[in-house]
């Protein structure tokens, strides 16, 4: 017996089976294989293909020595659960790349609000984060460290923002003891962004409640205060910039 027509134009790596194999577009070109190479096969391997199945992931057929139907029926649902796979994957991929483009942005401007006393930036940003929590671990590595670090970023001002007024009520000398203790490992750098926007709401409040005395007390000590606050707020603008300084001293009424 001549040996069997073994096509090489139609060899494809299978991503379901992890390994090259013959591809038919048509189901009739895959048993027509089988029929006329069949015995060739099976007398120099010891062993050839007796049925064809559809492979999902590859958008033909396949054939295999497995003679069992109900293997063809678990290779299609292989394929089926890969393709699932391979679908919610991509599909997370894409939610991960539209959210990359405003994460970094979304999470500047929710800080720039808590210097200026504004929480429900980073409320929502918090909320609008967690359906992607679940998620994260079907990205490659390198992607998902970036996204970790992002979401470390929003948790850390979340956690900032629930505990402001508890911030504020700590004496100014206590105050670096108390939040290494809230946030153990805070880096200097973060220690004094909490400290500047501590020191923003409480001057808030205090010029707050300064309008609200009498004139003859008010007078006076208002233009202190605001002096105060004005001084304050040129000494950190190199650091926080206009987007912070403008918009606290227009939310105060005070000129720019």
């Amino acid at each position: 017996m001549g040996k069997p027509i073994k096509p090489s134009k139609n060899l494809v790596y299978c991503y379901a089976c992890k390994k090259r194999k013959k591809l038919f577009e048509e189901k009739s070109g895959a048993d027509n294989f089988i029929k006329y190479n069949r015995s060739g096969i099976l007398e120099e391997n010891g062993k050839a293909p007796v049925q064809s199945y559809y492979c999902e992931l590859c958008c033909g057929y396949h054939v295999t020595s497995n003679p069992s139907k109900e293997e063809g029926e678990r290779l299609d649902c292989r394929d089926s659960q890969l393709i699932q796979n391979l679908t919610s994957f991509t599909q997370t991929r894409e939610k991960f790349k539209e959210l990359g483009h405003v994460l970094g942005v979304k999470i500047q401007e929710s800080k720039d609000q808590i210097f200026i006393g504004s929480y429900q930036e980073i409320i929502n940003l918090y909320k609008e984060l967690e359906p992607y929590r679940a998620l994260l671990e079907k990205l490659p590595l390198e992607e998902k460290s970036r996204f970790a670090t992002h979401f470390r970023r929003v948790d850390f001002l979340y956690a900032i923002a629930s505990k402001m007024e508890e911030l504020v009520a700590v004496p100014d000398n206590e105050l670096e003891d108390y939040v290494k203790r809230e946030f153990p490992a805070i880096s200097e750098e973060n220690f004094k962004a909490i400290e500047m926007m501590v020191k923003l709401r409480k001057m808030e409040l205090e010029i707050r409640e300064i309008s609200s005395l009498s004139e003859s007390v008010n007078s006076e000590v208002y233009e202190s205060k605001v002096k105060e606050i004005s001084r304050y707020l040129t000494s950190i603008k190199p650091i926080v910039g206009r987007k912070v300084t403008a918009p606290y001293r227009r939310k105060l009424g005070l000129c720019n």
